[in-house]
């Protein structure tokens, strides 16, 4: 009796392990790399890049080009001499003309979709929440717009003062905003948060440095991060930090090389020393991304860590699904993700 008492507790329990480690290894991630499939040689400096879609899209200060993710020249319009600053989102770029006060808004195909007359300066075009939200100074103050879906600017936000971050879910219900004073009696910043009625939270003698809307409103400064609940708000002193991401509940903090993970209460949960110089973080192919000038730094919570020199000096990079593409003067380069035991030799080059 007790002999199989033992051997159906022996095979429960192996059972059971057989099921645990065939979990972990279905949730688990496997170990990314990068490979080169493309090293591109321009005829002039490449100013900025960015993979859309499955389009590689690029401005050269004459030429905005797109590129298949195999390098190979697709389309390129042709604005030569017209002096224009460019703006990348997720799904467009812009061109802006600064003397016409122009904007022309191209998808990654590079095919013209709309072009809009600016009020004031252009400073910046950012893309959150799928809302199209240009940044414009004025002599006035400055504004925020949101492009309409039938091509439009709408203001949705003025203040007389400098406009320091965002995060905009719906332009005219649901966004924060930040802003900085000054005066004779020193500087202060302001947060205002719009849900329903507008609320404003004051911050004497700091800066914001970004506000992120999750479920509550976090806000860093240069020395605290706050959680504002609508009804209390919770502080906790950081160390001056590079890059923030709220994702589920959690907050990850970048700074000096460690990356900090804090609960929705403020608490430290974790810390880690990354070995890449990163000072950007991301939320890619459901997992935490890091990118700094040459560096990249992939799934960097999990035991599938790794990381990537792309080479030496590179001004920028970008990443989308598994695609990476960074540049370096007139060079463009094209990595892929892939999985690391499947890595392979297929790099090439090719001049323009």
């Amino acid at each position: 009796m007790k002999k199989r008492v033992f051997i159906r507790l022996g095979l429960l329990v192996f059972v059971l392990l057989l099921i645990y480690y065939g979990f972990r290894r279905i949730k688990a991630p496997v170990k990314k790399t990068t490979e080169l499939k493309k090293q591109i040689t321009w005829e002039t400096d490449i100013e900025k890049a960015k993979i859309i879609k499955d389009r590689i899209l690029f401005w050269d200060g004459d030429y905005l080009v797109s590129l298949d993710t195999d390098g190979v020249v697709k389309d390129k319009v042709d604005h030569m001499k017209e002096n224009l600053v460019p703006f990348f989102t997720e799904q467009y770029c812009f061109l802006y003309d600064s003397q016409m006060n122009k904007l022309y808004q191209y998808d990654g195909k590079a095919t013209l979709k709309n072009t809009m007359d600016i009020e004031g300066e252009l400073y910046n075009v950012l893309e959150q929440e799928g809302n199209i939200i240009l940044h414009c100074k004025r002599e006035e103050g400055e504004i925020l717009y949101a492009l309409t879906g039938k091509g439009e600017l709408d203001g949705f936000f003025k203040t007389e003062d400098f406009i320091l971050s965002f995060d905009v879910k719906n332009p005219f219900d649901d966004y924060v905003v930040s802003e900085l004073s000054t005066s004779a009696a020193g500087y202060k910043s302001r947060v205002y948060v719009k849900k329903g009625d507008l609320k404003k939270y004051d911050y004497p003698s700091e800066v914001i440095m970004a506000v992120s809307k999750d479920k509550d409103i976090y806000v860093l400064t240069e020395k605290t991060l706050y959680r504002l609940t609508g009804t209390e708000t919770i502080k906790k002193e950081v160390p001056l930090t590079t890059a923030i991401l709220v994702h589920k509940d959690k907050i990850y903090l970048l700074h000096s090389g460690i990356l900090s993970t804090y609960n929705k209460d403020l608490k430290e949960e974790d810390k880690k020393v990354l070995a890449a110089n990163l000072d950007q973080l991301m939320w890619i192919n459901g997992s935490l991304y890091g990118k700094g000038k040459g560096d990249l730094g992939g799934q960097l919570l999990t035991e599938s860590e790794f990381y990537a020199k792309l080479g030496p000096q590179m001004e920028e990079m970008d990443i989308s699904g598994d695609f990476v593409i960074s540049k370096r003067e007139h060079e463009l380069f094209i990595f892929k993700l892939v999985n690391e035991k499947e890595e392979t030799n297929e790099g090439g080059q090719e001049n323009q």
